[in-house]
Formats: structure tokens, sequence, C-alpha cells
């Protein structure tokens, strides 16, 4: 997948350009970066919606491009997510995904094959200054058919 692409998709999203986060990163990894400044809190470092955004987005990015490059054009939505919140962010922060497992990709496919939807969980993270400061998990549905 392109990033110029992954750029575009995301430019349609209005929160994501509110919030300057832009792919630099899109293949077998996603990473999703954002400048501190228009996500700031009133403490003057990174809201925590604006980094559970960017890791959402980071995992709706990743499976949004998997699915285009297996020729497939459908809509991904957030179900569930779980984050946890490990260190403040004081700058410019990254959201990454590294993807899913082979066989929970197999068991995806088989569900879009069979009922047209299916299920993945995804972990990703944000960081800045390479240190973690947030741990992600979300559960995106995959829905063939739908509006894309």
């Amino acid at each position: 997948m392109s990033l110029d692409a992954l750029n575009a998709a995301l430019a349609e999203i209005p929160l994501a350009q509110a919030m300057g986060l832009h792919a630099i990163q899109a293949g077998a990894a996603m990473a999703l970066a954002a400048p501190l400044a228009p996500n700031t809190n009133h403490k003057g470092t990174a809201f925590g919606g604006s980094l559970h955004s960017a890791a959402i987005l980071a995992g709706w990015a990743w499976l949004w491009g998997y699915l285009r490059q297996n020729g497939l054009q459908a809509q991904v939505v957030i179900q569930k997510a779980q984050a946890e919140f490990t260190a403040p962010v004081a700058g410019d922060f990254t959201a990454f995904c590294d993807g899913a497992a082979p066989e929970d990709l197999e068991h995806l496919m088989r569900m879009l094959t069979r009922k047209g939807r299916g299920r993945l969980a995804l972990a990703c993270r944000v960081e800045s200054g390479n240190q973690v400061c947030m741990k992600f998990v979300g559960e995106y549905v995959v829905l063939m058919g739908a509006a894309v």
C-alpha cells in the first residue's frame, strides 16, 4: 500500500485532519504520526482522547490496507477498545500497529468468505521519544458490501 493512498483515506476523516495525523509507514507495519500542538490538554501534554484516537486509526489503517492488498473493498469499524496509558506524552507522537498473526488473518478471511463479515483484534501502541506511552487493543469489525 502506498503512503499517498493511505494519507488520502485519512484525509477523509475529519478528526484525523484536526489531529494532524498522517501515515509515515504503511505495509507489514503501520505508523501514524501526529504533532503535539493540536492534541494538547490543559496540562500541556497530549490529550488521552487524541492518543486513543491515534491508536484506533493505526489499527483501522493497517486493516484497511490489508484488505485492499487482498483485493477487498469493505467497511472497517472499531467495536471494542482497551487502552493503558503508561506515560505522559510531552512531544509529538506516533501510533504503531504491527498487524495480526497469520492464523487470525486466515480466520478473518474465512469469515468474510462465508458470512460477509468478520472480526479481528489488533494490538497497537503509541510512542513518544522512543518511549511506549500507551498500549492498546482494539477489536475491529469488517463488513463486506457495506458502504466504504
